[in-house]
């Protein structure tokens, strides 16, 4: 028994010769049985293929990046010039080095992940350090520290024939062995850099791949852009990381000695500590130059890590034409359950539509013979559920609503009749042509009521409550009834809140001190409002090339029926995104300095592209079929919008 479906061919008794039409409602109350294979099946695992391929690739770049640094770093200005020359120390001891980033590389594997952190400020994510989430980032880069520290050590010995570098005690003479405080300063130092690289991945969100605004730049170009940006960075880590150190060791090595001696070890250990306490190595020259040069191949070679992986991990790939089936392919990847995956899907639909007659083609004549659901109903169906999805979310200022119970879905999801739910259609014609007035028009108008605006405005509200309860809940406001006013929009509260214990801790440090620990910050606070902008653009794109290249490219008519349920979302989602500008631009405005102007930065680095392609898209589809657009019907709202599109551009 074929399954019921809103994009089933019109009958055959309507000879009109307009286009079929659907409303909103109807497309989102019909949940079919999905007709392809599970994400797990199709697009997922092609994709790993490819990831698989880029792994090597990464491996021999962390590797070269791992030598050059060991090179750089165990530079012996006592052994010039041969020291610039003798490469076969890094050589040596290079398999050590990169096993220092193995696991930085593995780690972002495992905890690879799209979504924007939940914490709102700076301490919130210090707090989150207590997570068990933590003790496997240290962990990781603990071993990394080890395997690079030993690498270190071993190849400057071995560079400066010093022996006493790499060892833990030495023969002070007369039977007498004291321990090596060079070789325990440098472990205590390269600890001390693995929590700091702890907190500093927590900080950052490491655990978060950054996708480029533009896809289409190379990976050698991709690689130069983020190695150019990434190395200061470095720097200053190494910077910061020995200055921290070497302040605490200053001030804590005597008292923690004195105390460990006279207080814990037995006499047998005493004389190894005793001298320790004669001569303070912190002051040493040689000792900081190893202790920045060793930071600096440490540092160097986990941010290599960090570079190859984002380049190597976020770059696109089309791998749906590998398939045998490459729509059922490139739907899955559309479903799929990891958003990584779904990146790539969405990316992958935009690009393909764009350049490929073929595979448009072939989307169009994809029909199943026993039902009329196909690879563009599908498509379309997945791409409208995002915009939608994505549309709650900037309702709810980051927050999606729950979606509603399975008893009220036939009720919001219905289809009204005509006489219930006025639509309008638009016309070609300027409708702002000022017409002249007649005797009979100044007459009325001196004639009516005070009353009669108030009238007339009820008419306009109950007629578009009366449009607007034509679309299904995922494009409305979450309740069942639609309120006939606009209500004010809610405050910006897209991440967690400064609540509880940080918020006395906030009241109580001077805000000069604070700083911007305390600070809501402005990248989260949009970007969770508009968290999955890029694959909603590329599903407005691939929409939109698929049903401009329908006229020529669709020989059964499948995708001309759903321009007004793509055109109806397009618009209510680009009201919601104008309000929530309005909201965010008026909650800017009242922010001090620097966190006024970045959050006005990241609005229009992460709203405006979402309206643009919202506004292109809506233009590219009303130019294309401008001859049709008097045969289809909008709710009243929509129709005045798309209205002065046509008589605006």
């Amino acid at each position: 028994m074929a399954t019921s479906s809103p994009f089933a061919r019109p009958p055959p008794s309507n000879t009109q010769g307009a286009p079929p039409t659907t409303s909103v409602s109807d497309f989102l109350s019909v949940r079919s049985a999905p007709s392809v294979l599970a994400p797990s099946q199709s697009y997922a695992p092609f994709f790993k293929i490819v990831l698989q391929k880029r792994l090597k690739n990464m491996f021999i770049l962390t590797a070269a990046a791992a030598v050059l640094a060991l090179h750089v770093a165990r530079f012996d200005p006592k052994e010039l010039p041969g020291s610039l020359y003798n490469v076969l120390p890094a050589l040596l001891f290079s398999p050590l080095a990169f096993l220092g980033a193995l696991p930085i590389i593995v780690l972002r594997k495992q905890t690879i992940t799209t979504s924007l952190p939940s914490t709102a400020t700076r301490f919130s994510q210090l707090s989150s350090l207590r997570n068990p989430s933590t003790l496997p980032i240290f962990l990781a880069y603990l071993f990394g520290a080890i395997s690079l520290s030993t690498s270190y050590i071993w190849c400057a010995g071995y560079t400066s024939r010093a022996p006493q570098l790499g060892v833990l005690s030495y023969h002070e003479g007369r039977g007498l062995y004291v321990l090596n405080e060079r070789r325990i300063f440098l472990g205590l130092l390269h600890g001390f850099i693995a929590a700091y690289a702890t907190v500093e991945h927590i900080l950052s969100a490491r655990s978060r791949v950054q996708f480029d605004e533009d896809a289409s730049a190379p990976i050698p170009a991709r690689l130069k852009a983020k190695a150019t940006t990434r190395a200061p960075l470095a720097i200053r880590s190494v910077l910061v990381a020995n200055a921290l150190f070497f302040s605490s060791y200053i001030l804590l090595r005597q008292p923690i000695l004195k105390l460990v001696v006279t207080s814990f070890l037995g006499s047998w250990a005493r004389p190894y500590l005793y001298t320790m306490l004669r001569s303070n190595a912190a002051y040493s020259f040689t000792l900081i130059a190893r202790s920045l040069a060793s930071s600096f191949l440490i540092f160097v070679v986990w941010e290599a890590a960090h570079v190859c992986f984002e380049v190597y991990a976020t770059h696109p790939a089309s791998v749906s034409h590998f398939s045998s089936n490459p729509n059922q392919c490139l739907i899955s990847g559309l479903r799929s359950d990891d958003s990584y995956f779904q990146h790539f899907a969405y990316l992958e639909l935009s690009t393909l539509t764009l350049t490929n007659p073929e595979r448009r083609k072939n989307i169009f004549t994809d029909i199943k013979p026993d039902s009329a659901r196909g690879a563009w109903a599908e498509i379309s169906r997945e791409s409208l559920k995002l915009v939608g999805t994505e549309l709650q979310r900037a309702k709810g200022r980051g927050r999606v609503a729950a979606p509603p119970s399975a008893a009220a879905a036939p009720l919001a999801g219905a289809p009204s009749s005509p006489s219930s739910s006025p639509s309008v259609a638009i016309r070609n014609e300027n409708v702002f042509k000022p017409t002249k007035k007649t005797f009979l028009d100044t007459l009325a108008a001196s004639s009516t009521p005070s009353a009669a605006p108030s009238a007339v405005s009820s008419a306009i509200s109950s007629s578009v409550s009366a449009a607007t309860s034509r679309v299904p809940s995922i494009f409305q406001t979450g309740g069942s009834d639609v309120p006939t006013s606009a209500a004010p929009a809610p405050v910006a509260t897209a991440v967690q809140a400064v609540v509880g214990f940080e918020e006395k801790l906030a009241s109580w440090i001077p805000s000069a001190w604070s700083g911007s620990l305390f600070t809501r910050r402005p990248e989260l606070v949009v970007g969770a409002c508009v968290a999955r902008r890029r694959e909603v653009i590329w599903a407005i794109g691939a929409l939109a090339n698929l049903l401009c290249a329908s006229l020529q490219e669709d020989p059964y008519g499948v995708a001309q029926h759903d321009i007004p349920k793509i055109l109806e979302a397009f618009v209510r989602y680009l009201d919601v995104l104008d309000d929530l500008v309005k909201d965010l631009t008026a909650s800017a405005e009242r922010l001090p300095g620097w966190e006024k102007d970045e959050t006005l930065k990241e609005i229009t680095e992460q709203v405006a592209p979402l309206q643009l392609a919202l506004r292109n898209g809506v233009r590219e589809i009303v130019t294309e079929f401008e001859p049709f657009l008097s045969e289809f019907r909008f709710p009243t709202a929509i129709a005045t919008r798309l209205q002065l599109l046509v008589d605006w551009g």
